[in-house]
C-alpha cells in the first residue's frame, strides 16, 4: 500500500527530472562564468557594478523556475502564459547580463584600458540599448511566436506622433553622441566661463564640477551651442598649468 501511494508520488518527482538537468547545467556553466568574471575582476583590482551579484542571483532563480514549469507534468495543467511569462522574463535578464558584461570587459576594460581606445558613455548606452532591443524582438518571436516587426507597418503613424513628441529628446541623445568625441569623463574643461572636471556625460546632459565643489548640469543641446575649452586636449604647456 505504501509503494502504491508512494508511486504516484516517484512518478511525478520523475518528470521533472529532465527539466531540472537542464537548470543544473546551464545554472553551473552560468556559475563558471560568474567565477571567472569574479576573478578576473579580483587580479585586475576592477570593481564591479553594485547590483552585479543579486542580477546573477535573479537570473539562476529565472533558469531554475522556468525550467521547472517546461518540465511540469501534462496531467496537472498549468497556464501557458505562465511559463511563456518566465521564460521571456528569463531571456530578457540573460541578454541585459551579457551586454553589461561585454560593455564592462570588452568595452571598458579592453578597449578603453587596454587598447586605449575611448568609446563615450552616450554611445556605450546606445549599443546596449540596440541590443537589448533585438534580443527583446528575438525573445518575443521565440516565446511567443510572435515578430514585432510584422506590426511596425500598421503603428507608422502613432510612431510618427511619437517620434514628434519625442523630437527635444532625440536632439539631446544625437547632441550627446557628437559631444563624446570632444569630451571624456575626467577632462578639465571651461564652459561657460566657468572651470570644471567632467563628471558625468548622458544621453541628456553633462555634469561638471568645478573648483569650487558645487556641480554644474548642462543640457547637451544648449551645450552643443557653446564654446568649450578643453584643458585636457590642449596643448602640454597648457595642461601642465591646468586650469
Amino acid at each position: 500500500m505504501t509503494s502504491d501511494f508512494l508511486r504516484p508520488g516517484q512518478i511525478f518527482l520523475m518528470s521533472f527530472l529532465p527539466g531540472w538537468l537542464t537548470a543544473g547545467i546551464t545554472i553551473f556553466s552560468c556559475a563558471l562564468a560568474y567565477f571567472a568574471l569574479l576573478y578576473f575582476a579580483y587580479r585586475r583590482s576592477y570593481v564591479l557594478p553594485k547590483n552585479f551579484h543579486l542580477l546573477c542571483l535573479v537570473f539562476g532563480v529565472l533558469i531554475f523556475v522556468s525550467s521547472t514549469l517546461y518540465a511540469w507534468p501534462a496531467q496537472y495543467k498549468l497556464p501557458t502564459f505562465l511559463f511563456s511569462a518566465f521564460a521571456f522574463l528569463t531571456c530578457l535578464l540573460g541578454a541585459y547580463m551579457c551586454l553589461a558584461a561585454v560593455d564592462l570587459f570588452v568595452t571598458d576594460y579592453y578597449l578603453g584600458t587596454v587598447r586605449q581606445i575611448y568609446i563615450s558613455p552616450p554611445m556605450r548606452k546606445l549599443i546596449r540599448v540596440i541590443g537589448f532591443v533585438v534580443a527583446g524582438f528575438i525573445s518575443m518571436n521565440a516565446v511567443f511566436n510572435f515578430n514585432p516587426l510584422t506590426r511596425l507597418a500598421t503603428l507608422s503613424v502613432g510612431g510618427l506622433a511619437i517620434g514628434l513628441a519625442l523630437q527635444d529628446t532625440l536632439k539631446g541623445i544625437i547632441a550627446g553622441l557628437s559631444l563624446g568625441q570632444l569630451l571624456r569623463v575626467g577632462d578639465w574643461v571651461r564652459i561657460k566661463g566657468m572651470d570644471g572636471q567632467v563628471l558625468d556625460l548622458s544621453w541628456a546632459r553633462l555634469t561638471l564640477r568645478t573648483k569650487e565643489g558645487d556641480q554644474v548640469f548642462i543640457p547637451n543641446k544648449e551645450l552643443q551651442q557653446m564654446d568649450l575649452l578643453n584643458y585636457t586636449l590642449g596643448h602640454k604647456a597648457h595642461r601642465a598649468r591646468g586650469p
